[in-house]
C-alpha cells in the first residue's frame, strides 16, 4: 500500500514539474516577444522544440533576435529611456534606431551615450540621406519594414558633410564640409540624435537635458538627487534668489535643484533644436554658447554667466553616493558628460532596473541586491544588452 502511495506521489510530482516547466517556457516566450504562445505558430514551435531539447541558450537567442523582440519589447524600453519614463511607445526615430543597432549587434551598451554613429534608413529611391530635419524617413521605414536588416545602415560620423547645421556667432549656416568648421562638433550617442534634441533642447534653457539624462540613464528624478548642501555659484542669472520677495523660498527649495542642475547644464551650452522653416526642425551645433543660457539676466545680475560648455557634478555626496561615479566628475561638453554617466554604477543599474521592470513586472531600486548582482553580471558580460534580457527573464525571482 505504501509503495503505491509513493509511486502516486512521484507520478504527480513529475506531472507537476512538467506542467511548471511548460508554464515557465510560455512565460519566457511571452515576456521576450509580447506574443501569446500558440501551437499553430511555427515560430513558437521552433522555440518550444529548442527548449525541449535542452538548447536553452539557442532558444533565448531565437527570441531576442526576432522582430517581435525589437518591435514589442525593446521598443518599449527604448521609448521609456528616450522620454525619461513619459511614454511607453513613441514614433520610430534615430534614437530608438541607435539603441536597436547596439542591441542587434551585441555592442557595448555604453555606446548608447558615447557612439559617434547612427542607424539610418536607406531609401535610394528618394535620392537623399537622412538629414535630421524631420523624422519622416524613420516613420516611413517603420511602416514599411518589420525587419530593418538590409534597409538600414550604420552611418559614422552621426552628422557627416552637407547634413548638419551650426550657428556661428552671427548667423546659422549649412556647412559643406566638416573641415570648414573651426570648432569641435560634439557627437555623443543618443544625446546628439534629433529625437533627443527635440525633447530636451527645444526652447527652454537646456536644464531639461540634465533632468532628463539623470531620469533616463540613472533612473532617478531630480526630486531624489537634489541637494541643498551644494555650492550655489553656478546658478544662472535667470533664477530669482528671492521669489515672491521671500529669500527663504530660494534657500529651502529652489537652490536644492538649481545648485547641482545648473552646474551640470553647461554640458549642453552649445546645442539647441530650432525651427528652420519649411516644416523643418533640426539639432543645431553652436560655435559659441547658445543665447538661451544668458537670457533674463536682469532677474539676478550677480548670477553665473555661462561662457563655455564646462560642467561640474555636485551630485556625488550624501544620498547621491549610490550613483557610484568613477573617473572625472567635471569636464567640458556633451561627450565628456556622456562618458561620465556611462562609467557610473547608476547607468548599468538603471538598465538592469528597466529590463527587470519590463520582463518581471517589478520596480526595483538601484540599491536592491538583485539589481546589484545583475549589474555586476551585466558589466562582466561587456555591457551586452541582449544577454541582460536573457539573464533577467531566467532570474529565479522573475519566473
Amino acid at each position: 500500500m505504501m509503495q503505491r502511495i509513493t509511486s502516486l506521489f512521484l507520478f504527480l510530482f513529475v506531472v507537476f514539474s512538467v506542467a511548471q516547466a511548460k508554464l515557465a517556457e510560455n512565460d519566457i516566450y511571452k515576456r521576450l516577444t509580447g506574443l501569446t504562445p500558440s501551437l499553430s505558430d511555427s515560430f513558437y514551435l521552433n522555440f518550444k522544440k529548442l527548449m525541449q531539447n535542452d538548447k536553452r541558450e539557442e532558444a533565448l537567442g531565437l527570441l531576442t533576435k526576432s522582430s517581435f523582440f525589437y518591435n514589442n519589447i525593446l521598443r518599449e524600453v527604448s521609448s521609456l529611456i528616450l522620454t525619461a519614463d513619459e511614454q511607453t511607445r513613441v514614433k520610430y526615430n534615430d534614437a530608438l534606431a541607435l539603441i536597436e543597432y547596439i542591441v542587434k549587434n551585441d555592442k557595448d551598451a555604453r555606446e548608447i551615450l558615447t557612439a559617434n554613429y547612427l542607424y539610418v534608413p536607406r531609401f535610394a529611391s528618394l535620392g537623399s540621406d537622412y538629414d535630421g530635419k524631420s523624422n519622416l524617413l524613420f516613420e516611413m521605414a517603420d511602416e514599411v519594414f518589420v525587419n530593418k536588416d538590409g534597409y538600414f545602415y550604420k552611418r559614422s560620423p552621426q552628422w557627416p558633410d552637407n547634413i548638419f547645421s551650426l550657428r556661428t556667432t552671427n548667423e546659422q549656416i549649412q556647412v559643406s564640409s566638416r573641415s570648414d568648421v573651426n570648432f569641435d562638433i560634439e557627437e555623443s550617442g543618443i544625446l546628439t540624435t534629433r529625437a533627443w534634441a527635440e525633447i530636451y533642447y527645444k526652447a527652454g534653457t537646456n536644464r531639461r537635458a540634465v533632468k532628463g539624462s539623470f531620469q533616463a540613464f540613472i533612473c532617478t528624478p531630480i526630486e531624489q538627487w537634489r541637494d541643498g548642501e551644494q555650492p550655489l555659484y553656478r546658478i544662472r542669472r535667470d533664477i530669482d534668489r528671492s521669489p515672491g520677495k521671500n529669500p527663504l523660498t530660494f534657500r529651502q527649495e529652489c537652490q536644492k535643484c538649481h545648485a547641482p542642475m545648473d552646474a551640470l547644464a553647461g554640458a549642453f551650452a552649445k546645442v539647441s533644436f530650432e525651427n528652420l522653416g519649411n516644416n523643418q526642425e533640426s539639432l543645431i551645433f553652436h560655435e559659441d554658447v547658445a543665447a538661451k543660457y544668458n537670457q533674463n539676466t536682469e532677474v539676478y545680475p550677480e548670477g553665473y554667466v555661462t561662457t563655455d560648455s564646462s560642467w561640474l557634478n555636485f551630485a556625488t555626496e550624501n544620498h547621491n553616493k549610490k550613483f557610484g561615479w568613477t573617473g572625472p566628475v567635471e569636464g567640458e561638453g556633451i561627450k565628456e558628460y556622456a562618458a561620465m554617466l556611462s562609467r557610473s554604477y547608476g547607468f548599468r543599474a538603471c538598465l538592469v532596473k528597466r529590463v527587470y521592470k519590463k520582463l518581471c513586472r517589478e520596480d526595483l531600486t538601484l540599491t536592491d541586491e538583485k539589481v546589484k548582482a545583475l549589474a555586476k553580471n551585466f558589466q562582466d558580460d561587456s555591457y551586452n544588452l541582449r544577454k541582460l534580457f536573457q539573464r533577467v527573464v531566467q532570474h529565479e525571482k522573475c519566473i
